[in-house]
């Protein structure tokens, strides 16, 4: 069987950057000759095992064409008739939702648009089993583009001085107000991260993977909340302040 590589956005990235193109010596064209256009075609050698990155937000593919409605066996089909062939399939789920939203809820809530859970029943629903499933998450949070940037704001680079901490009982999860009551970043810490850990877990999950390692602090506290949960098997966490 053929050895098939896993892309996010690939074609999306050739086509708009010029001088990657000229890095890599190769087209637009280049790409889409190697996107296959059938099952049958998806495992050939030479063909691209495309996965399109999906957030389950729903992120839109390039075909605009969210994940769970796919009918285009060049990518993942309703009914899950290519996961024979992969052994895993990565849930971005993260970039949910901005102030007043949820980034990365891991429950529906009144304060999400759509939820971690919510996305894995999407994926299960469109085939993808639960032990092939890995649950995204986010070591960033989106503010409200006036005290903290819409934009990636890093773990570690969050300071919660002069604004108030509140945590979603329902989402589980934390975010921060100012002083009007008014969310002005949706993140998650090492409580939060922990809660999912534990989902992955109790749902029978492959596991967990995040975005990104550089944006933990010195600590590695977020890290060593997955860790510590999904390999060494610590205790599930506990929420300690409301």
């Amino acid at each position: 069987m053929a050895t098939n590589t896993l892309f996010e956005y690939i074609n999306n990235r050739i086509e708009s950057d010029s001088k990657l193109r000229q890095d890599l010596n190769i087209t637009a064209g280049d790409i889409t000759a190697l996107i296959p256009q059938s099952e049958e075609e998806m495992f050939l050698p030479g063909k691209l095992g495309l996965y399109p990155a999906d957030t389950c937000a729903p992120f839109v593919t390039r075909q605009g064409t969210p994940f769970y409605e796919f009918d285009n066996m060049a990518m993942m089909p309703k009914g899950g008739k290519t996961m024979k062939y992969l052994d895993f399939v990565n849930i971005m789920t993260y970039d949910m939702g901005k102030p007043p939203y949820h980034n990365a809820g891991l429950y529906k809530s009144s304060m999400t648009k759509r939820s971690c859970e919510e996305s894995v029943e999407l994926h299960y629903a469109a085939g993808v089993p639960y032990e092939k499933q890995v649950l995204g998450m986010p070591f960033y949070g989106h503010g409200n583009d006036v005290e903290f940037s819409s934009e990636c704001v890093d773990y570690r680079d969050i300071s919660v001085n002069g604004y108030t901490k509140r945590w979603d009982n329902v989402a589980m999860v934390p975010y921060l107000v100012n002083s009007s009551g008014e969310m002005i970043l949706s993140y998650d810490d090492e409580t939060s991260i922990g809660l999912k850990a534990d989902y992955v877990n109790s749902k029978g999950l492959l596991g967990a993977m995040y975005w990104n390692i550089e944006a933990d602090d010195a600590s590695w506290t977020l890290s060593k909340a997955i860790a510590d949960r999904i390999i060494g098997g610590g205790s599930p966490s506990e929420v300690v302040y409301q």
